[in-house]
């Protein structure tokens, strides 16, 4: 009984379903999109700061 109410839900709402589906990635993408993009805005920075004071191994890092 329930395999049926399950096939039958299933061909009535599968566009339905599908639409949830691909709003679920699209923004779980976004997000992972703006963060890596927010990362690497952070590491050029510290990249330019490193380009600035020359030597590696003497810059000290500012965490806040």
């Amino acid at each position: 009984m329930n395999i049926y109410l399950f096939r039958k839900y299933w061909s009535k709402h599968k566009g339905r379903l599908f639409s949830l589906i691909l709003s679920i990635v699209l923004l779980t993408a976004s997000a992972v999109f703006s963060v890596l993009n927010e990362r690497t805005e952070l590491r050029r920075g510290i990249h330019e700061g490193y380009e600035l004071n020359g030597n590696y191994d003497l810059v000290i890092h500012d965490p806040s």
